[in-house]
């Protein structure tokens, strides 16, 4: 009745409408499926028939969507580049030193720059 505002997860959804009309109790029933992703808001409009008998017109339409969220294993995180910020795991290896020079850990076996053996 009137508007309505339901928030829901990113998903799919059918979103049915009626009415009740003197002796029909679902007058003007329609069914339409809406496809939810991520900080997504969509207006449903249904309209009551001129015919009892028949289904009601219903519209979506995309009132405001937000970019989807970073992917945990995508952008210079995820390949390494110099500079970028360290995953929770990496932090650790990455910012010890070779105790020969004293250069960055990179992970690795052996120093990039002494070539010293780092780990087993």
């Amino acid at each position: 009745m009137g508007k309505q505002f339901i928030p829901l997860e990113a998903g799919r959804y059918d979103v049915s409408c009626y009415t009740h009309y003197m002796i029909t109790p679902r007058a003007g029933f329609n069914t339409v499926q809406v496809e939810l992703s991520w900080e997504m808001v969509v207006r449903v409009k249904w309209t009551a028939p001129w015919i009892v008998f028949m289904k009601g017109p219903m519209k979506t339409e995309v009132l405001a969507q937000a970019p989807a969220p970073p992917h945990p294993n995508a952008g210079p995180i995820a390949r390494g580049w110099p500079g970028a910020p360290m995953l929770p795991g990496q932090a650790a290896a990455e910012q010890a030193i070779c105790p020969g020079c004293g250069a960055p850990d990179a992970g690795n076996r052996f120093c990039d720059k002494c070539s010293r053996q780092l780990r087993a």
